[in-house]
């Protein structure tokens, strides 16, 4: 589920804004991203022309609190599940 999947389903079936959810789980998940690369950019191997994709796994709470669970270093990045 994209994060524009899950803003309109919880606009829809939770009654929020989009407003609300910007501000309490985009903007605290880019945060969170934000804080985890800072604390280990200099443990992070550099390699002139290529890039790695991380993926961090969040999950809300009843508040739309978001915690990290998990980072990936090889994510699956299939469209279909």
């Amino acid at each position: 589920m994209s994060m524009e999947q899950l803003r309109d389903h919880m606009i829809a079936s939770k009654g929020i804004t989009a407003e609300t959810f910007n501000a309490n789980v985009i903007s605290k998940c880019d945060e969170i991203c934000r804080l985890v690369f800072e604390t280990c950019k200099d443990k992070l191997e550099q390699k002139f022309g290529c890039f790695e994709l991380f993926g961090l796994d969040f999950l809300l709470d009843e508040d739309l609190n978001p915690e990290l669970i998990e980072i990936n270093t090889n994510p699956a990045i299939f469209t279909d599940t």
